[in-house]
């Protein structure tokens, strides 16, 4: 349990899931429990035999309840299955399974463990079964974690895949839908230095269609581009808008809610304004518009769009986060909408 704790300490200040991990857990650098997994410490322990979702069940059937973690340990050189566990009672409970012989090694009522989590536990409709099956179809391999964690609101779980020579794999699972979630990232131009521990492109629930909407009744006109960036404690959209008075605004939106942060005056100045204005009123559709778009090309979560100059002649730049956690840019022509790079 011990070596549990230390890496889920070291795992905090890296930045993962946060919000609503195990209280007697490691506390992250903003103070909230995280109940992030990693196979670090079981490097001279033997894997479990036991998969994830016949320990799973096996726990469950000892303690019929919700899991919240559950993590491959290592106890005396063996492997073993380790869960916390609400049970139907609400209380939690410390299980240990055996990761070769499928009995129940322990089973401690968890003393330390508060309700902060409870109602993320309770009203998750993705167990942690489920999760630990979408993770291995998204990444083949043995899981050897599942943890229940949250981002602003939304629960997720991290499910850790092993990988060959240690190199463990991380997915993300949406608790309330089963979909996958792209990995945690940090978008190009954001101060990282002062972005909090576990913010991800995955926080932002507003798309960038839905801020380019937002932006234009704050400042009517055409969007010419969007911005995913991380700003102290939160995530928001930077929007530029040519109004319809000819004038360029930058307009900021909280990428949780679309609420208004300012209007601001657009100071950038860019030499190539008269040329990008001009585009703009005759292109096809605006920024929003292009990146409602762009998936059908790019499945995944646009976090970038720009009107850019390439060898003379402005073009839609797009950068999307893909499914699968990859980063990819698309070109797209203003007067047709066509993805032509």
């Amino acid at each position: 349990m011990a070596a549990v704790v230390a890496v889920l300490a070291a795992l905090a200040v890296a930045g993962t899931v946060t919000g609503c991990g195990a209280p007697h857990r490691a506390r992250n650098a903003s103070g909230s429990g995280t109940p992030a997994l990693t196979r670090t410490h079981l490097m001279s322990a033997a894997p479990a035999e036991i998969p994830a979702d016949r320990a799973a069940a096996a726990i469950l059937k000892a303690v019929p309840g919700r899991i919240a973690v559950l993590a491959v340990d290592d106890e005396d050189g063996r492997a073993v299955w380790e869960a916390d566990v609400l049970a139907a009672d609400g209380a939690w409970h410390e299980v240990l399974l055996g990761g070769s012989d499928g009995r129940i090694h322990a089973d401690r009522r968890d003393v330390h463990a508060g309700n902060e989590r409870t109602g993320t536990v309770r009203t998750a409709e993705v167990t942690a079964a489920r999760a630990a099956a979408v993770a291995s179809r998204r990444s083949p391999g043995a899981v050897v974690g599942v943890a229940l964690g949250d981002r602003n609101g939304r629960p997720l779980w991290e499910v850790t895949v092993a990988g060959p020579g240690g190199a463990d794999r991380k997915v993300l699972v949406d608790a309330a839908t089963g979909a996958v979630v792209p990995p945690a990232m940090i978008m190009p131009g954001a101060r990282r230095s002062s972005a909090p521990v576990g913010m991800s492109a995955a926080t932002a629930r507003i798309t960038a269609r839905q801020a380019a909407e937002a932006a234009s009744r704050a400042v009517p006109g055409r969007v010419a581009g969007l911005d995913l960036d991380a700003d102290e404690d939160r995530f928001v959209w930077e929007a530029e808008v040519l109004a319809t008075d000819g004038t360029w605004r930058q307009v900021r939106l909280d990428a949780h809610d679309a609420a208004l942060l300012g209007v601001h005056p657009d100071t950038s100045d860019r030499d190539d304004d008269a040329a990008r204005a001009k585009t703009l009123r005759t292109a096809g559709a605006d920024a929003g518009r292009i990146a409602a778009d762009a998936p059908r090309t790019a499945p995944g979560m646009v976090v970038s769009v720009d009107l850019d100059r390439r060898r003379g002649v402005h073009v839609w730049r797009v950068e999307v986060v893909e499914t699968d956690g990859d980063k990819r840019e698309l070109t797209v022509d203003p007067a047709t909408g066509g993805v032509v790079a």
